[in-house]
């Protein structure tokens, strides 16, 4: 068929009734996705004369509202060939417009909705919605709390006769998983223990799909890792790591080694290298853009604490162009924070303090309370080391009270006050900082003498 500008008439009809073959298939199909307007109203006006979609479905989508919105949908109805999955779909399609109905309403206003109407009630509404809060929950994790509460009712609400018992129960697995997601992010805890604890119970009773039981196990790690736990939070990412290798999926594989480094890293950077190096080897950027900047971040941040600085500096250059291809404020502030590291560790004590300082302002103004408390130690460290004792002193008993104020716990505050003490006295030890750092990462949330498994274990594989 040679390079496709534009699909006639003829192929288009030919494409919509099954008869073109595989290659002049796929060539539409790449064509459409190209985001071809002339092309993709035709393939519109085609659908509605043969049937195979209706004006509510067309108007439903938002074609002329949202096309690249009904394209995306659009697209992946037309990629089916299984009478089933079409039908699957096309509600996935229809769900565009329906998800645009319910989001100008309040959270209340949208349960009702979809409690009282069952047009609302389908798999593509659901699969809207889970992909919603997917996309929500860095920005602004209560309200993907909301959003992935929604989809577990349209899970709950699902007919199991029209798609499976058991892909039902799946739903409402990946509901739950989604829901405690979102409240790990919105440090709902509890709420988050207890959304994982019911998403194993719906998982059990499904179909046992190995990739729903990685992503699972993947997110309970996130959340031991949130609560302090670092070793139980790496033995659940590496049993997903084995899930995905089995799989033959190396993105995930690589996505969750990075997150496994993450955990371990900070305890032992040398191990969080080669993690990291695993990782980097898997992902796929195209698939992930942001995750091979914070790959290479960690490997940077991993290499200067493993005593190899000049290495974590030329890599650091090397990556400076992809660090601004995101000029949000994560890349920013962790360019700026991994520099100062670097600079200390090469002995440029001066230069060290002075990007703490600059960058302690930022963080304060955003609020990022454990990121400043953390980096907080890494001033005070730079400032002993500078014969700037006073000044580190007078950081930590500063940093007392935001600490009070920000809730920590009895035992944060009493450990705090023994490390103000031992800077006061001249007594602190060589890896007094590195300590009260792990620490401040193991109990930032909770107190480590109260510390209970909060989750059990996965299944025995």
């Amino acid at each position: 068929m040679g390079q496709l500008q534009h699909v006639s008439r003829d192929s288009m009809e030919r494409f919509f009734r099954s008869e073109t073959a595989e290659e002049e298939g796929r060539q539409i199909v790449r064509h459409l996705v190209s985001g071809c307007s002339r092309c993709l109203e035709l393939a519109q006006e085609v659908c509605l004369l043969s049937g195979f979609l209706t004006e509510e479905d067309l108007a439903s989508a938002g074609f002329d509202s949202d096309p690249e919105s009904y394209a995306a949908a659009f697209l992946r109805l037309l990629r089916q060939s299984d009478p089933g999955e079409r039908r699957l779909a096309h509600e996935k399609l229809r769900a565009v417009g329906q998800w645009a109905e319910l989001e100008t309403l309040s959270p209340g206003q949208r349960l009702l909705r979809v409690r009282h109407e069952e047009r609302f009630q389908n798999w593509g509404l659901f699969e809207r919605l889970l992909e919603k809060a997917q996309e929500q929950v860095w920005r602004d994790p209560v309200s993907a709390v909301d959003v992935a509460h929604l989809a577990l009712v349209v899970a709950d609400r699902l007919a199991p006769d029209r798609y499976g018992v058991g892909r039902v129960a799946d739903f409402r697995a990946a509901a739950l998983a989604a829901v405690g997601n979102a409240k790990r992010l919105a440090t709902d805890f509890d709420g988050s223990q207890a959304a994982f604890i019911e998403a194993r119970q719906a998982f059990a009773a499904g179909t046992r799909d190995p990739l729903q039981e990685a992503h699972i196990t993947s997110l309970e790690g996130s959340l031991l890792k949130d609560l302090g736990d670092l070793e139980g939070a790496a033995r659940r990412l590496e049993r997903a790591v084995e899930i995905y290798r089995e799989a033959g999926d190396r993105h995930l594989e690589g996505r969750t080694l990075l997150k496994e480094s993450e955990a371990l890293g900070h305890l032992d950077p040398a191990r969080g290298v080669e993690l990291v190096q695993a990782a980097l080897a898997l992902i796929d950027p195209v698939r992930e853009p942001r995750l091979e900047i914070c790959a290479r971040h960690n490997l940077i941040w991993f290499l200067n604490d493993s005593g190899k600085p000049w290495e974590a500096l030329v890599l650091l250059e090397t990556s400076r162009p992809l660090y601004r291809q995101f000029p949000d404020t994560w890349p920013r502030l962790s360019l700026r924070w991994v520099e100062g590291r670097i600079a200390r560790n090469l002995g440029d004590l001066e230069d060290a303090e002075h990007t703490f300082q600059s960058l302690w302002q930022d963080l304060w103004r955003r609020e990022l309370h454990h990121l400043l408390i953390l980096l907080s130690i890494d001033l005070a460290e730079v400032q002993v080391a500078r014969g700037r004792q006073a000044e580190a002193v007078r950081l930590v008993r500063e940093v007392h009270p935001l600490l009070q104020r920000w809730g920590m716990h009895t035992e944060g505050l009493a450990l705090w006050l023994l490390f103000q003490e031992s800077l006061a006295a001249g007594k602190i030890r060589a890896d007094t900082f590195r300590r009260m750092a792990e620490y401040v990462r193991r109990a930032w949330f909770r107190p480590l003498a109260d510390r209970e498994a909060p989750l059990p274990g996965p299944p025995e594989s």
